[in-house]
């Protein structure tokens, strides 16, 4: 009957840290479309148009529960890449 108890509350605890990951993940979303229509409606009234852009193509970095490997190798030889001078 314990053992029950206890694993239900480890079951709660997960389903509500993948719940609060899941609902953050969301507001990201939502606030990186907001920008980008302000800022898309910025540009259109600076340029004189009042077009909308209707493909959206927001692509936003979530944030995942389990890191990914190589991210921090490819950012690094991205960096050297552009410090190094043409030859």
């Amino acid at each position: 009957m314990i053992r029950d108890h206890i694993f239900r509350g480890k079951k709660s605890v997960i389903s509500f840290t993948r719940n609060l990951i899941q609902l953050s993940n969301n507001k990201i979303r939502q606030n990186a479309k907001q920008i980008i229509s302000n800022t898309t409606d910025f540009d259109a009234k600076q340029n004189g148009s009042r077009s909308k852009v209707v493909e959206d193509r927001t692509e936003v970095t979530t944030i995942h529960p389990y890191p990914i490997a190589g991210r921090e190798e490819q950012q690094y030889q991205t960096s050297r890449q552009q410090q190094e001078p043409f030859s």
